[in-house]
């Protein structure tokens, strides 16, 4: 049986109900198609700067953003590796939550 290492605080309960409300409020917020691409867009390069910068790449968010435009980066072909990698495993696997 699972005996989870914490006890449930009113502050957590709160904050449970924080979060919960707000992704109520962000799941029925209408965004404009060209918004929604952009915030996509944004999220992917970011996602991708900080996932590979985790494993050790030393690109900048702006040559993440370089390469997910498709222009050239003065980079170690490794770094430029793991960021076009990441990219496109981004933009094939969309996920619902």
């Amino acid at each position: 049986m699972f005996y989870p290492k914490y006890k449930h605080t009113n502050k957590i309960l709160l904050d449970l109900t924080a979060i919960a409300e707000a992704k109520g409020i962000i799941d029925r917020t209408k965004i404009l198609p060209q918004q929604e691409v952009k915030l996509r867009r944004q999220a992917i390069i970011r996602m991708t700067h900080h996932s590979t910068e985790i494993e050790g790449n030393k690109l900048n968010m702006g040559q993440v953003e370089a390469l997910y435009t498709k222009k050239k980066v003065d980079a170690p072909d490794r770094d430029i590796y793991l960021v076009v990698a990441k990219t496109i495993s981004s933009t094939t696997n969309h996920h619902s939550f």
